[in-house]
């Protein structure tokens, strides 16, 4: 189990008397971006490691100045495809424990149709797509659209439903 503590910390500006952890946020730090001089309790902290031990050191940034900071961040348009991309990639290897490359393979592999009616999938957004997957074993069995994985999902995946359903719709036409 690793412990988290406050380490020592790099002098500053002298705002205590004694720099213990009692009078550890009346302590002073500049803030790198608005340049004003802040109590540490104003500063969000951060992990840092120090070989095996780990600590919490404050942020260059204050609080307010952190927050401005990452919301000017996410509006730059090239920034926010890269967080989209990260978040998907994440995801992915989370939930199905594939890389974003692998997943990308599926899709070649299927010829960039969905697995069971074959609609285009280039012409489809990423929240329409779709990794269909076993849920007792986890294997991926493909690469789906909404509709087609819906429909299955909606069956509970399970194949006698799924003919009863082509049973019903056979006889609807006759």
């Amino acid at each position: 189990m690793v412990r988290v503590r406050i380490l020592p910390m790099p002098p500053f500006k002298k705002a205590c008397c004694d720099g213990t952890l009692s009078c550890y946020n009346e302590r002073m730090k500049t803030c790198n971006r608005c340049k004003v001089d802040k109590p540490l309790s104003e500063f969000t902290m951060r992990k840092k490691t120090y070989g095996d031990r780990v600590g919490l050191i404050p942020y260059y940034m204050c609080a307010v100045c952190k927050k401005e900071h990452e919301k000017e961040q996410y509006l730059i348009p090239a920034r926010q495809e890269q967080i989209k991309k990260t978040a998907r990639r994440s995801y992915i290897k989370r939930t199905y424990g594939i890389s974003l490359e692998d997943y990308e393979d599926l899709i070649i592999a299927q010829n960039s149709v969905c697995a069971i009616c074959e609609k285009d999938l280039s012409s489809l957004s990423g929240r329409e797509l779709h990794i269909d997957h076993c849920h007792d074993s986890g294997k991926i069995r493909g690469i789906l659209c909404s509709h087609c994985n819906v429909g299955i999902g909606n069956l509970n995946d399970d194949i006698d439903l799924l003919y009863a359903a082509i049973d019903y719709l056979s006889k609807e036409g006759e």
